[in-house]
């Protein structure tokens, strides 16, 4: 089965070198750990929802760079700023109801 290897790899090590092939997958592995042992602790939908943005990375970072689209970034940032008005609703919704 053909797959592009290159795409996410070969951007790195042409811009940062070997240290950018070495690093860059290091410490996006070690965000999403930390963002998976936080959201385990405190059950927080911003941080849910930053790891998930981060696995769409991982799991699409053997065909190509997921970055670099529009729809990830805005998807990203629209995510972020409607979870606290998301969570306003459901407390008011909550407080009604009891």
């Amino acid at each position: 089965m053909w797959s592009n290897n290159g795409t996410f790899l070969r951007e790195l090590h042409a811009d940062f070198g070997i240290a950018g092939v070495l690093l860059v997958p290091f410490l996006l592995g070690l965000m999403n750990t930390w963002l998976w042992f936080k959201f385990y602790e405190e059950k927080r939908l911003v941080v849910f929802a930053l790891l998930v943005f981060l696995y769409v990375i991982i799991g699409f970072s053997f065909l190509l760079m997921v970055t670099r689209f529009i729809y990830w970034t805005v998807g990203l940032i629209l995510t972020l700023l409607s979870i606290p008005v998301l969570e306003k609703i459901a407390t008011l919704v909550h407080r009604l109801k009891t």
